[in-house]
């Protein structure tokens, strides 16, 4: 059988929101403090933020700052969104232009109206 195929963490965008939860940054570059592409240049677009942790094994969510252009992928190091990103706890509001997305872990999405 084919593994199961969930949305993408693309979907799950939402603006003036971040995480207020415990979590780590993973594929970091110390130096950028942020996210550096495969391609070597920097995640300059949320498609390519959210793409990214799509595609990276251990990334459960991810942040994008508008300005200054900064991406975070996100792994979760306490529960309830180590077991389940999505979890409407895992989210919190913030100031406009930082965007908040999780890899969903089932077909259903929970969204804040």
């Amino acid at each position: 059988a084919e593994p199961q195929k969930w949305p993408s963490s693309c979907v799950t965008a939402q603006n003036a929101t971040a995480t207020c939860q415990a979590f780590k940054l993973i594929g970091v570059d110390p130096e950028e403090g942020g996210v550096v592409g495969r391609s070597g240049k920097d995640i300059a677009t949320i498609e390519e933020c959210c793409g990214g942790c799509d595609a990276t094994e251990g990334c459960q969510g991810w942040m994008f700052e508008r300005l200054p252009k900064r991406c975070g992928w996100i792994s979760f190091t306490a529960d309830p969104c180590m077991s389940n990103p999505g979890d409407l706890s895992c989210r919190c509001l913030t100031h406009p232009g930082t965007t908040f997305g999780f890899k969903p872990t089932s077909q259903i999405i929970w969204m804040n109206p």
